[in-house]
C-alpha cells in the first residue's frame, strides 16, 4: 500500500467522506488513483476516532504505533493527524503556565464528570510514532515525496514536546492548574474533576519522560530531565494519597490514647501510561553492565543516577508489575506482541538479582524491598513463559540466557534451576538471613514453576529432586512460608521423578516423633532424618503432608473410575493401573498410620486428618468395588495377592488405630470447650468442635461402607478378606443399663439424669471405647510392608474361616439382647 500526500491529509474530511467504500481486490495491483483512495478512508476513520468516547481513543492510540509497523507508509500522516488533534488542547504562549488545557481536557456537565480527551495516551502515540519514523527513516522515505513536509511536521512535534519538558519540569503542584486544597473524592463533581485533573497531568508527565529516552540521545542532560518530570509526576500521586487515605477509628490499632490506627489504602489509584516497550528499554539502560554498551560516559552517567534512583526504579517495577497483573485477559494476539519486552525485562531482572541477591550488606531495607520486587516479576514472567508459550519456550529462554548453542529445552530450563539454587543458597548461609527468607520462598516458587516444565525423565530433574531431598535433609529454615513451599515442591518432584515410595512415610514417622502419641504412655522412637521438620514447623509440615495424601487419593479415584468405566471394552489390559493404584494406596496408608497415631494439634489440622482418612476408606471402597464389578461381569474372577495384600494392610495400620484417634479427638475437644467455657473465644472453639463432630460420622460410615464391601467380596471370591479388620462393636454407640433404668422414670427425671451422667461420662456417648486398642500395631520402627508387586494371586479356605466373621456381630446382639431382659426384669419388679 502507498501513501497519501500529506497535503491531502490534512484536509478537513466532509460528512459523505465517511460513508464512502471503496471496493479493492487485495490479489491484484493497485493503481494510483485506488491507492490514494483507500489511504483517505483509512486516514478518514482515524480522523472520526478522535470524536468518540475516552474509551474507544485510548484503545485507538495504543493501536496507532501497530498500524505504524504494519504500514510504514502512513507514519507521517499519522503523525500529522495526531500533532493536529493535541494541538486543540495546548497553550503555548509565554505566559501560559501549565500549557495543557485542563479546562478541554476535563469538562463538568452538570452532576456528572467528563473526560474528553486521554491526553497523556494521545500523547504517547505521538511520541510513538515519531520515534518510529526515526528509527525506520529509510524505509518510510521510500515512499513520501514530500520531504520538506514532513521535516515541518517533525520540528512542529519536537516543539510541542520541548515546550512541554520545559514548562512542567520542576513546576510546582499550582502552577499545574492542581488545587492542593480541594476536596478529591469521587462523590461529588468537583472532587471527581480534581481527580480527573490529577489523573490527565500525571499521564502527561509519563508520555514526556516516554518521549524523552526514545528520541533524545543518551547524556547526562536527559538524566537530568527526567529526574525533573519524575519528582513533578510524584508531587501529584503524594497529593493523591494524602488525599485517598482514609483516617482510622479513633483509639484503634495505636498505643498512644487518642491517635487513630494507620491509614487504610488507597480509594482510587493512579494508573501509569508508560508502555511495557518502554519500561523494557528503561530498565536495560539503567540496570544494564558496563561491559559492551555503546556511549560508555553517557551510559555511565545513567546507570549511576537513575539506575540508582530507588523511588524511580520502584516506579519502573511498578508498571511491570500493572502489565503482568493484567496479562492473562489478554487475547493471544496481544500476548504475542508482548514477549518480546518481557524478555527483555527478564533477562535484565534476572542478572540483576543473580548479582545482588544474599549479598553481605542486608542494612539497607530499600534495597531489599526493590530486589524482592525484582525477584517476584522474574518468576511471574518465567511462569507466564512456561504456561503460554511452551511451543516456543527453548527460544524464549535462549534469548533470555543468552544461550544460543544449547539445544535442549531442559538443559536451559535447568540452567535456570541453578542459578536459583545459587541465590537460594546464598541466602541460606546468609548470617542475618531472616530478612531474606522471603525472597528463598520466591526462588522456591521459581523453582516449582521452571521444574514442572522439565521431562519426567530427564536426568536435569532427577539432579533437581536429589538437590531439593537433600536440601530439606540438612536445613532447618525456621520459616512457616519457606517450609511448606520447599515441601510442596519436594512431593511434586517425587512424584515427577516416581522416587516417592518411602518418603511420605518417613516424613510422617517424623511428625508422629515431633507431635508424640496421642496415648500418654506410649513412648515414640526419635527420629532426625528430615532437618525441616521440628516441633515448630511440624503443623506446617503436617498441613503439606496432607494435601499431598488429598491428591493421591483424587488420582486413585480418578484411576478407579477409568478402570471401572473401561471394563465394558473388556480386552483393556489394567496391571499397569492397578500397579500404580496399589502403589499410591500403599504408600497413602503408611503415612496415615503414623499420622492417625500422633497428638494432633486441635484446630483445622484435625479437621483435615478426619477429611483425608475418610478420602482414604472411600477410595478403597471404589477399588473393592471395581473387584465387584469383575464378579458381577466375568464368571472366572480371581482376586490379585496385591489387593490382598493392600486389604490385609488397611485393617492392620489404619483401621485398628483408626478408633483410638477418634476418641483422642473426642477428648480433646471437651478439653478445649472446657476451657473457653463464657468467653467470645470459647464461642469459637464450641463452633469448631460441632464441625470436628460431624466430620467423625462421616468417618465413620465410609469404615463401614468399606467394611460392607469387602464382606461382599469375600462371599463371591470365597477368600476371608476380613480377618485383619477390627469391628468394634462399641464404635457406634456405648449402650449402659443405667440408662435403660432411668428412661422408665419418666422424661423429666430422664433427661436431668442424662445431663448428669453425660458430665460423668456414665450416659449414652457417640465416642468410641478403646477396646480394640490392646490390639492396635504400633510399628513405630520400621516401615510398614506394601503389598508385592510380584508375589502370585492367594487362595484361602472360606468355609473354614468365615465362621469368624459373625463372631464379634453375635456378642453384640448378645449384649443388646441381655440388657432387654434386665429391663423386663425390672418392670415385673
Amino acid at each position: 500500500m502507498g501513501t497519501l500526500p500529506s497535503s491531502q491529509a490534512s484536509m478537513s474530511f466532509s460528512c459523505s467522506l465517511s460513508s464512502t467504500s471503496v471496493n479493492v481486490n487485495v490479489h491484484s495491483v493497485l493503481d494510483s488513483s485506488t491507492n490514494e483512495s483507500l489511504c483517505l478512508e483509512l486516514l478518514g476513520v482515524l480522523k472520526r476516532c478522535f470524536s468518540q468516547q475516552q474509551e474507544v481513543k485510548c484503545i485507538f492510540y495504543k493501536g496507532l504505533y501497530e498500524v505504524c509497523a504494519t504500514n510504514p507508509h502512513l507514519v507521517v500522516s499519522i503523525m500529522e493527524l495526531l500533532l493536529q488533534h493535541s494541538q486543540t488542547f495546548m497553550d503555548l504562549r509565554l505566559d501560559a503556565l501549565n500549557p495543557v488545557q485542563l479546562r478541554k481536557v476535563v469538562q463538568v456537565q452538570g452532576e456528572s464528570v467528563i473526560l474528553v480527551e486521554p491526553l497523556g495516551d494521545l500523547l504517547s502515540a505521538l511520541a510513538g510514532c515519531q520515534a518510529y519514523y526515526h528509527k525506520h527513516r529509510d524505509v518510510v522515505a521510500a515512499g513520501d515525496g514530500e520531504n520538506d513536509n514532513v521535516v515541518s511536521v517533525l520540528n512542529e512535534i519536537c516543539s510541542i514536546f520541548d515546550k512541554l519538558i520545559e514548562k512542567l519540569s520542576g513546576c510546582d503542584l499550582g502552577d499545574m492548574g492542581i488545587n492542593t486544597n480541594g476536596d478529591f473524592s469521587t462523590g461529588i463533581a468537583a472532587g471527581k474533576k480534581n481527580l480527573l485533573n490529577a489523573q490527565v497531568m500525571a499521564a502527561v508527565f509519563d508520555s514526556l519522560m516516554e518521549y524523552t529516552f526514545l528520541t533524545k540521545k543518551h547524556s547526562q542532560e536527559i538524566v537530568a530531565t527526567v529526574l525533573s518530570l519524575f519528582r513533578s509526576q510524584q508531587k501529584i500521586v503524594d497529593l493523591i494519597t494524602e488525599k485517598n487515605q482514609k483516617p482510622g477509628k479513633k483509639g484503634e490499632g495505636s498505643k498512644t490514647k487518642g491517635q487513630g490506627r494507620p491509614p487504610s489504602k488507597l480509594t482510587s489509584s493512579f494508573k501509569s501510561n508508560l508502555s511495557l516497550r518502554v519500561t523494557a528499554d528503561i530498565l536495560t539502560t539503567t540496570l544494564a553492565e558496563e561491559e559492551g554498551q555503546d556511549g560508555e560516559g553517557a551510559n555511565d552517567s545513567i546507570r549511576t543516577v537513575l539506575g540508582n534512583n530507588h523511588g524511580f526504579q520502584m516506579y519502573l517495577l511498578s508498571v511491570v508489575e500493572n502489565n503482568l497483573s493484567s496479562f492473562k485477559g489478554l487475547t493471544r494476539l496481544e500476548r504475542e506482541k508482548l514477549l518480546s519486552p518481557l524478555k527483555g525485562i527478564a533477562k535484565i531482572l534476572l542478572e540483576e538479582c543473580i548479582g545482588c541477591i544474599g549479598n553481605p550488606d542486608v542494612s539497607d531495607v530499600r534495597e531489599i524491598a526493590r530486589l524482592r520486587q525484582s525477584l517476584n516479576i522474574v518468576a511471574t514472567i518465567m511462569s507466564i513463559f512456561c504456561k503460554h508459550f511452551k511451543h516456543k519456550l527453548e527460544a524464549v529462554l535462549k534469548d533470555v540466557l543468552g544461550k544460543t548453542d544449547v539445544s535442549s529445552s531442559n538443559v536451559l530450563l535447568h540452567k535456570i534451576a541453578k542459578r536459583c539454587q545459587k541465590m537460594l543458597l546464598r541466602i541460606l548461609h546468609h548470617k542475618e538471613r531472616d530478612s531474606l527468607l522471603k525472597d528463598a520462598t520466591i526462588l522456591v516458587q521459581m523453582l516449582n514453576t521452571v521444574s514442572q516444565s522439565m521431562d519426567y525423565n530427564s536426568p536435569q530433574l532427577q539432579e533437581v529432586q536429589e538437590w531439593v531431598l537433600q536440601l530439606s535433609k540438612d536445613q532447618n529454615f525456621e520459616n512457616p512460608a519457606l517450609t511448606e513451599a520447599l515441601l510442596k515442591l519436594l512431593f511434586q518432584l517425587s512424584d515427577q521423578v516416581k522416587a516417592n515410595h518411602s518418603m511420605t512415610w518417613e516424613l510422617a514417622q517424623e511428625l508422629h516423633s515431633k507431635l508424640g502419641d496421642h496415648k500418654e504412655d506410649t513412648e515414640v522412637e526419635n527420629h532426625d532424618k528430615y532437618s525441616v521438620v521440628t516441633e515448630d514447623s511440624a503443623p506446617t509440615v503436617l498441613g503439606v503432608t496432607l494435601t499431598h495424601l488429598d491428591t493421591a487419593l483424587a488420582l486413585v479415584e480418578l484411576a478407579v473410575c477409568k478402570m471401572r468405566a473401561s471394563l465394558s471394552a473388556g480386552d483393556c489390559d489394567l496391571r499397569k493401573v492397578e500397579h500404580c493404584i496399589i502403589s499410591k494406596c500403599s504408600a497413602v496408608i503408611s503415612g496415615v498410620h503414623e499420622i492417625i497415631q500422633s497428638a494432633l494439634p486441635p484446630g483445622s489440622l484435625v479437621d483435615h486428618t478426619l477429611t483425608t482418612v475418610t478420602k482414604l476408606y472411600n477410595a478403597l471402597s471404589s477399588y473393592v468395588k471395581y473387584y465387584l464389578d469383575l464378579y458381577r461381569l466375568y464368571s472366572h474372577t480371581q482376586l490379585s495377592g496385591k489387593f490382598e495384600k493392600l486389604v490385609k494392610m488397611s485393617g492392620d495400620l489404619v483401621s485398628g488405630p483408626v478408633y483410638p484417634m477418634i476418641t483422642y479427638i473426642d477428648n480433646i475437644q471437651r478439653q478445649v470447650s472446657d476451657m473457653g467455657k463464657g468467653t467470645k473465644k470459647g464461642t469459637v472453639l464450641t463452633a469448631r468442635a460441632i464441625k470436628e463432630s460431624k466430620l467423625i460420622p462421616s468417618l465413620i460410615f465410609a469404615v463401614e461402607q468399606y467394611e460392607k464391601h469387602l464382606i461382599t467380596l469375600s462371599r463371591k471370591s470365597k477368600i476371608n478378606l476380613m480377618h485383619e479388620m477390627k469391628l468394634n462393636t462399641n464404635r457406634d454407640f456405648r449402650i449402659m443399663v443405667s440408662a435403660l433404668v432411668n428412661g422408665e422414670d419418666g422424661e423429666e427425671e430422664n433427661g436431668e439424669e442424662e445431663t448428669a451422667g453425660a458430665e460423668n461420662g456414665d450416659d449414652v456417648t457417640h465416642s468410641p471405647t478403646s477396646d480394640g486398642d490392646s490390639g492396635d500395631n504400633r510399628s513405630v520402627n520400621s516401615q510398614p510392608s506394601s503389598p508385592d508387586v510380584s508375589s502370585s494371586s492367594k487362595k484361602h479356605n472360606f468355609k473354614s474361616n468365615s465362621s469368624n466373621l459373625p463372631q464379634k456381630r453375635k456378642s453384640m446382639s448378645q449384649q443388646v439382647s441381655q440388657t432387654k431382659k434386665g429391663k423386663m426384669s425390672l418392670k415385673r419388679k
